[in-house]
């Protein structure tokens, strides 16, 4: 892991609480967004409605970016994205371009998945939760799918508060499933909220970055959800 990379994309995730406050006084969506160089996302009359974003983010109501617009059936799971299904309603995502309706990486589960294309190096998908507040109270992991596209694909996962102070230490998601990651394939990884430092507490977002450092390249996200 480099301990360095967080310092790297400190300058994106300056979003913080500025741009919470910016959100939140709009009522936090909209139909279309406008990106910003910190990685966050405010209100304008652009349509967002392709279901991808550049580095900058997007922001849109819950359940309209992904290929389908039904919430998967209730269960003791809380779906993030499943079945081309997006349950929170935008991402801060940085050094990446986003999609929620990719088909090319053949879907885990339902018609689409998400595309994380990688434009600089430590790129990361980082979705934020509605109302920047999610309960994680009745969970107790974090399950999610990668398919890499590149050998020795490797990536880590941190959570944020408001305000982007961080929440322990950037996780090595290799230690909680297939190690190495098989190319082209479906790796399936699951890890103790307690372990992300995020049980029975308020979540505001995560990313899941890139350490490959390699720009350019494709990782695919499916079945993202807490159980």
């Amino acid at each position: 892991m480099k301990s360095t990379n967080s310092m790297r994309a400190a300058g994106t995730w300056a979003c913080g609480l500025a741009t919470v406050l910016a959100l939140s006084a709009c009522g936090g969506s909209s139909s279309g967004t406008t990106t910003s160089s910190s990685g966050g996302t405010s209100s304008s009359g652009s349509s967002s409605s392709s279901g991808s974003s550049s580095s900058g983010g997007i922001t849109a109501a819950g359940g309209t970016l992904g290929c389908n617009h039904t919430a998967p059936a209730s269960s003791s799971t809380f779906w993030v994205y499943q079945d081309g299904y997006y349950a929170w309603p935008g991402d801060y995502s940085f050094q990446a371009s986003i999609s929620y309706t990719d088909t090319a990486g053949t879907p885990l589960s339902g018609a689409c998945d998400i595309a994380v294309k990688v434009t600089s190096p430590y790129g990361a998908w980082q979705p934020y939760a509605t109302n920047w507040s999610f309960d994680s109270t009745p969970y107790t992991n974090l399950t999610f799918a990668l398919k890499p596209t590149i050998d020795n694909a490797q990536w880590q996962i941190q959570f944020h508060k408001v305000g982007d102070i961080a929440i322990g230490s950037p996780i090595n998601v290799l230690n909680y499933g297939p190690s190495p990651a098989v190319k082209g394939q479906w790796n399936t990884y699951t890890i103790p909220l307690s372990v992300l430092g995020v049980q029975a507490t308020s979540i505001y977002k995560f990313y899941i970055q890139d350490e490959s450092g390699q720009s350019g390249q494709t990782f695919y996200v499916d079945n993202v959800g807490f159980d």
